[in-house]
């Protein structure tokens, strides 16, 4: 069960999510959210897109929210460039306005977020994943502690082991970029588990009672 003390974050379930199935013959459309840098292991994530790159699968990448991680990311970023020159294939976009922003995750076949197992990981929120979710599009996750305990395999969320394999990484992407059918059903799966459990409602209702605990045993 997900802690009632915890408040990640307010979605609101007015936006706008998928609603149809994304077309078999287009590039599968994958997006990155975030610093492409340290905690989001840039480096198995090049590795996996090689591997997709040498079996000829068709795709883009979406880098969303990045630019300003200094050197390092800066280091990241010319490496992806410098291995797929295509601007058509990576697209790093910065900041963008939350409009926009939702309109891309909409659009979005898959995301990826990846962790070390790790205290920061452990005990940080992840809260872009229930973005992710939130847009009805399928999240691929490392299976560890914290995310294996917010979110579940088949509502919403691919796991991969916390080794973050780039092969295994690589091969789920293939696989999934031929069942559009199957990353819809997914996606709508996990659209129905971030409105039942982060909706704006839902975790207004847990911030409350939580309160209302906290006031209970208030010293007089």
């Amino acid at each position: 069960n997900i802690p009632a003390a915890v408040v990640p974050g307010f979605l609101d379930t007015n936006n706008n999510f998928r609603n149809t199935v994304s077309n078999e013959f287009d590039r599968l459309k994958i997006t990155i959210m975030g610093k492409f840098s340290g905690r989001e292991i840039p480096s198995v994530i090049i590795k996996a897109l090689k591997i997709c790159k040498k079996n000829k699968l068709n795709f883009t990448v979406d880098i969303i929210g990045s630019g300003k991680g200094g050197w390092m990311e800066t280091y990241w970023l010319w490496k992806l460039r410098s291995i797929f020159n295509n601007r058509d294939i990576i697209n790093v976009r910065g900041y963008v306005p939350d409009i926009e922003k939702n309109n891309l995750l909409n659009k979005t076949d898959i995301f990826i977020m990846l962790r070390k197992p790790s205290m920061e990981t452990e005990f940080l929120y992840p809260s872009r994943v229930t973005e992710f979710l939130f847009s009805g599009n399928p999240v691929i996750l490392t299976n560890t502690p914290s995310l294996n305990q917010f979110f579940l395999q088949g509502s919403g969320v691919y796991f991969i082991s916390d080794k973050n394999d780039s092969e295994e990484l690589a091969k789920l992407l293939m696989n999934l970029a031929n069942k559009p059918l199957e990353r819809f059903k997914i996606g709508k799966k996990g659209h129905e588990y971030a409105v039942k459990n982060f909706s704006l409602e839902v975790m207004g209702e847990k911030l409350s009672n939580f309160i209302k605990h906290i006031h209970k045993f208030k010293k007089p």
